[in-house]
């Protein structure tokens, strides 16, 4: 629990998740102003938003790029709380110009149109996947989650299998964001956590061989006829210690 005096002014949480940590500290004393609660990853904005707001948040900060945006074109953030706090934020925003572009804009806005159907299929294809993975076996580990679009399996092999599943792959393509309409995958451990050391990464359950998979739009049975070609690449292997190939 970090340290408040009166000086504190603003605690700001990252949270990768929907963890319930945001309710305990949102239940500090008010006068230690706004708990804002950052959301970047697996949460889309009507389960985050709705869920660290009924938590006790004052804002949540999220990204507009992955599922709001859903179609790899833009870059941008939201910020949601209560009108007073939400022009203060307008004010910051323009006087330092941290606002989104017009076009960029009316992407967003455009994509919100289509959030829930978006969302909605890809929740549904993910379960689909994450079953077939496991009943496949050819995943040492599957961790998938209701109303989320993301997968993360480890296939064996380490770096190889990872190399041998990814250069297997046509349909998925090896992308560092997510949330877009077609389905991608990224390597963690080449790429957002790369500059951890082993010892920390494996601390975290971040093996050499995790794939994380965020599902799109496309045809469930296309999706999983390639993953399934993956799958069968890194397992034809034994497991080593090569380097992922660019």
């Amino acid at each position: 629990m970090p340290r408040l005096s009166c000086k504190t002014h603003q605690i700001l949480l990252l949270s990768k998740s929907q963890h319930t940590y945001v309710a305990k500290i949102s239940e500090l004393p008010r006068k230690f102003a706004a708990v804002v609660s950052a959301s970047t990853l697996s949460a889309t904005i009507y389960v985050s938003v709705i869920n660290f707001s009924v938590q006790g948040a004052h804002l949540v900060v999220h990204s507009a790029t992955k599922y709001i945006g859903g179609h790899d074109d833009l870059m941008a953030g939201a910020v949601v709380g209560s009108s007073p706090l939400i022009e203060q934020a307008k004010k910051l925003a323009a006087r330092w110009g941290l606002t989104v572009a017009p076009f960029d804009a009316w992407l967003a806005i455009r994509s919100i149109h289509s959030l829930q159907v978006r969302v909605e299929r890809a929740w549904a294809s993910a379960a689909t996947l994450a079953e077939r993975i496991i009943a496949s076996r050819l995943a040492l580990q599957v961790n998938a989650a209701p109303r989320c679009a993301i997968i993360c399996i480890e296939v064996p092999g380490g770096y190889e299998g990872v190399n041998r599943a990814i250069k297997s792959f046509a349909l998925v393509k090896l992308s560092p964001s997510f949330g877009g309409t077609c389905t991608s995958v990224s390597h963690s451990a080449s790429s957002s956590h790369k500059f951890l050391s082993p010892q920390e990464r494996k601390r975290l359950g971040i093996t050499d061989g995790i794939l994380r998979i965020s599902v799109g739009l496309e045809n469930v049975e296309d999706i999983w006829a390639d993953l399934n070609c993956g799958l069968l690449a890194a397992a034809s292997i034994s497991p080593t210690t090569t380097k992922l190939k660019g």
